[in-house]
């Protein structure tokens, strides 16, 4: 470990000048927003590009937890920075975690960035582009967008955010100024593209990188039986499972309903794994209700995400309508790694609705539908077969979404940019 500034290396190859990757959880986190752009820095440096990863000192959902100042692993160099940890439990404390790295990455940026440096600003935390925006306009460096989501959009559609009109019009046009100065805009589906071009930015700046299935998710050599006995299941169970994080943007109570509507049938069971801010009412409705068959287990290390996701024979994923387009589930891609079809809940134009009837890897439900889900359950139970048919389904789909060819896609991006006249 050095404390020591990497150089660029003239054998970086297209993409020349330092690239900075900024989010506010990084490696060795194992939230999806870190791993995924941990991804994306080691296939950089990879390519012998000088990478320095940019986040805050904490650690997802563990408030208490400090990670090292700075970290050096292999040509990657990780500088965190300080921050309130108030942590995610609550919305004044998170806001204020947003507010100070906001600051300390501005002045980290403004600090450090030379001409000809590429920053890539992730959103975590949410309009993290208009730092970005400012950072390279001071430093004649090159800013690039990477938009898991889109604010604050989402946050007025939640009710989250109660702001006047004009107050989020000007948030929006704060945050358009900044994709609009960007070298790139890179975002994960068709209709988040479709909605920055209705908020007037260039096609021309705006490039589709679907996130993608984990290398290190790859189907579990016992298919999960063990983990599944651990956890009380027997092989005649049918377990329906959601993994991972349940937010303020995914429609639940569905899942509740039908959960009680099945709570004669023992065949039946639900698995929830992970947590949020919405898996915590999900819990309370399960104890209110006193239903015996849904489980819940806590997050898995990363080398027990396959035995994890193995664990049910299906998933659900959820998306509140109103968030199409603002905000993509990434959970399916990992959920297909492992050969597991899914349940869509959500809009019936959404984009996993329409992978599901596309692939033929899954099915589709609206949120208000409880009766449609208790049928469909009801009728995978009595057909078994048509799962392992789906899961194959899902795994060829995943050939679409394969880590090689969106690291290569980020690779062309950042050439490009690297080749654009300008600040840079």
């Amino acid at each position: 470990m050095t404390n020591a500034e990497p150089e660029p290396d003239d054998t970086s190859g297209a993409i020349s000048g330092r690239v900075f990757i900024v989010n506010r959880y990084f490696y060795p986190d194992e939230s999806a927003t870190a791993q995924i752009a941990a991804d994306l820095a080691q296939h950089l440096a990879g390519q012998q590009v000088c990478v320095i990863g940019v986040a805050s000192r904490s650690v997802y959902d563990d408030p208490a937890g400090l990670l090292p100042a700075r970290e050096t692993v292999g040509r990657l160099q990780i500088d965190r920075l300080t921050t309130t940890r108030f942590g995610r439990a609550n919305l004044p404390g998170r806001v204020i975690d947003y507010l100070s790295f906001y600051v300390s990455a501005l002045v980290y940026l403004v600090g450090h960035l030379r001409r000809g440096d590429i920053v890539i600003c992730k959103t975590d935390p949410p309009m993290l582009s208009v730092v970005g925006a400012i950072a390279v306009g001071l430093r004649g460096a090159k800013l690039v967008n990477w938009l898991q989501d889109v604010y604050p959009e989402i946050a007025v559609r939640l009710g989250v955010a109660r702001l006047p009109t004009f107050a989020v019009a000007a948030l929006r046009a704060i945050r358009n100024k900044s994709l609009r100065v960007a070298a790139a805009n890179v975002v994960i589906g068709e209709r988040m593209r479709d909605h920055l071009l209705a908020e007037g930015i260039s096609e021309a700046d705006i490039h589709v990188i679907p996130n993608w299935s984990r290398d290190v998710v790859q189907p579990a050599a016992d298919g999960g039986t063990s983990m599944r006995q651990a956890w009380g299941y027997t092989a005649d169970d049918l377990v329906i499972g959601y993994c991972g994080n349940l937010g303020r943007g995914h429609d639940y109570q569905i899942v509740i309903n039908a959960a009680a509507a099945l709570a004669n049938n023992p065949r039946i069971q639900f698995l929830m794994v992970g947590g949020g801010a919405a898996m915590a009412e999900f819990r309370e409705a399960v104890i209110d209700q006193r239903l015996r068959n849904v489980q819940f287990q806590p997050y898995q290390p990363v080398d027990r995400l396959a035995e994890t996701l193995s664990v049910p024979d299906i998933h659900w994923i959820t998306l509140k309508p109103a968030l199409e387009g603002l905000l993509l589930p990434s959970k399916l891609y990992g959920i297909a790694a492992v050969g597991r079809p899914f349940i869509f809940i959500g809009a019936p134009d959404g984009e996993h609705a329409v992978l599901a009837r596309q692939w033929h890897a899954g099915f589709a439900v609206t949120p208000d539908n409880t009766a449609g889900l208790v049928a469909l359950l009801t009728s995978i139970d009595g057909d078994r077969a048509q799962l392992q048919t789906m899961g194959a389904n899902a795994s060829t789909m995943l050939t679409s979404f394969s880590s090689a060819a969106a690291l290569a896609l980020w690779s062309q991006v950042l050439g490009d940019v690297t080749r654009q006249r300008g600040s840079g």
